[in-house]
C-alpha cells in the first residue's frame, strides 16, 4: 500500500507525516501516542510506517536533531513498545524481532554520543522484549533482565535519582510474571512484585476479570509466603474489593483471619484455598497452622497493655490453640522470625515482652492504638501525682 491510500484510509498518517516533515519532532512523539493510544484497530501497513518513522532504516548519524536520536532515545522506546503491542496481535515473533531492531538502533545511537545516558532506553526495550519472549514461552532471557533492572534501580534508589515510571511498571510487570511460574515460584517475591506493579497501575486500569485474578494470587501469595507477616498492606489495597460478592470472597475470611490472628476464624476459611477442586496437602496445612499461630501470638502481644508485658504460658497456649508444653518452641520461632522480642521465664513458666512487629492497621486498630496510648498516658499521670505526694 503507497502513502496515498495509507494516508486516505488514516487521515491521523498525513498528520504525522507533515509534522514529521517540519521536524517538529517533538508534536509527532504526541500524535502517535495518542494515535496509538485509541481503540481503533491498526493495520499492518499503518505499523509498517510508524516503524520505519520511529527507526529509520537510513539516518544522518552527525545529526543529533533526527527523530529517535540524541535526546529523543527514552520516547522512542517507550513509543516503540506501544508498536511492538500492536504488533503483538498480528504476532508476537514480529514484535520480538521489532524491539531487536530498536534495541540494535539505540546502541548505535548510544554509540555516538557519549554525554547522553541512553541506559533507561535499552532497559525499557529489553525488559519488554522479555515479557513478549516470556508470554511465548522463551523463560531463559527473564532473569537476567530482572536482575539486570533491579541493580539499576537500586542504584538509582541509592543516589535519591528519578527513574521512568514505565521501565519500573514492565519490570515488575515482568517479575510478577516470572516468579508465579511454577519451576521458579517464589511466594514472596511474587508478592512483592505484584504489589509494586500495582503502584504504577491503578486498579481501575484492569478490567474485572484481571483484578480478581490478581487479587487472588496476591492472598495465596500472602498467606504462602515464609517471610510474610504484615497482611495490611494487601488486605487494604483497593483491588481486593474486585473479589466481594464473588466464588473467592472466602478468601478475604481467611486474609483477616491472619491480620487478626484469629484461630476461629482461620478453621472456618481455611479450605477456601482448595481452588478448582485442589486439595491442601498435609504439608501444605501444617504450615498454614504454624503461620497462623504465629499470627495469633504476635496479635496477642501487640494488644497488650503498656504496663503488662508478661504473659503465661496458660494464656498463650489458649489463644494459639496450642498444647502448653509446645509454647516455648512457638516463642522460639516468633521471635527467630523477629515477631516479638522479650525474656522467657521457664521456671515460672512466662514471657516478658519487650517489643513487637510494626504492622498495617486500618482505623480501627488506630482507634485502638490511640486507646491504649492514652491508658498508658494515664498511668504516667497517676505515677506521676504520687511522686509530687511524696
Amino acid at each position: 500500500m503507497d502513502f496515498d491510500s495509507l494516508s486516505m484510509e488514516n487521515p491521523v498518517i498525513k498528520e504525522i507525516q507533515s509534522l514529521y516533515s517540519r521536524k517538529l519532532y517533538h508534536d509527532v512523539f504526541l500524535k502517535i501516542d495518542s494515535f496509538l493510544a485509541c481503540g481503533s484497530n491498526k493495520s499492518l501497513e499503518v505499523l509498517k510506517y510508524l516503524e520505519d518513522l520511529l527507526i529509520p532504516e537510513c539516518y544522518d548519524e552527525f545529526s543529533s536533531s533526527e527523530l529517535g536520536y540524541n535526546i529523543h532515545a527514552l520516547e522512542t522506546a517507550n513509543l516503540s513498545v506501544k508498536v511492538a503491542k500492536c504488533k503483538k496481535a498480528f504476532s508476537s515473533g514480529s514484535a520480538i524481532k521489532f524491539l531487536s531492531k530498536c534495541l540494535q538502533f539505540i546502541h548505535s545511537s548510544s554509540q555516538k554520543d557519549d554525554k547522553v545516558d541512553f541506559t533507561e532506553a535499552t532497559l525499557v526495550l529489553k525488559t519488554n522484549q522479555a515479557i513478549l519472549k516470556y508470554e511465548s514461552g522463551i523463560t531463559e532471557e527473564a532473569n537476567s533482565v530482572l536482575k539486570e533492572v533491579e541493580k539499576y534501580l537500586k542504584e538509582k534508589n541509592s543516589n535519591f535519582e528519578c527513574v521512568d515510571p514505565e521501565l519500573q511498571k514492565q519490570h515488575y510487570f515482568l517479575g510478577m510474571n516470572y516468579y508465579r511460574g511454577d519451576s521458579h515460584s517464589d511466594a514472596g517475591k511474587f508478592l512483592d512484585a505484584a504489589l509494586h506493579y500495582l503502584t504504577y497501575t491503578p486498579a481501575s486500569d484492569l478490567d474485572g476479570k484481571m483484578q480478581m485474578g490478581m487479587a487472588r494470587d496476591i492472598i495465596h501469595a500472602a498467606i504462602y509466603s515464609k517471610d510474610t507477616f504484615n497482611f495490611g498492606k494487601v488486605l487494604f489495597h483497593p483491588i481486593m474489593n474486585s473479589l466481594k460478592g464473588s466464588k473467592h470472597e472466602n478468601l478475604l475470611g481467611l486474609l483477616r483471619a491472619f491480620d487478626e490472628g484469629s484461630m476461629v476464624n482461620f478453621d472456618k476459611f481455611k479450605f477456601s484455598l482448595e481452588d478448582d477442586g485442589n486439595k491442601l496437602t498435609s504439608n501444605q496445612m501444617k504450615q498454614l497452622q504454624e503461620k497462623m499461630r504465629l499470627m495469633a501470638l504476635m496479635v496477642m502481644c501487640w494488644k497488650l497493655e503498656p504496663n503488662k508485658r508478661i504473659v503465661h504460658f496458660t494464656d498463650i497456649a489458649r489463644c494459639c490453640a496450642l498444647k502448653e508444653n509446645s509454647v516455648e518452641i512457638a516463642l522460639m520461632r516468633a521471635m527467630s522470625v523477629g515477631l516479638i522480642c522479650g525474656t522467657i521465664d521457664q521456671v515460672k513458666g512466662n514471657v516478658t515482652i519487650t517489643s513487637v512487629k510494626p504492622r498495617d492497621i486500618n482505623r480501627a486498630g488506630v482507634g485502638a492504638l490511640l486507646t491504649k496510648v492514652e491508658g498508658w498516658l494515664d498511668k504516667v499521670e497517676e505515677v506521676k501525682a504520687k511522686i509530687i505526694k511524696q
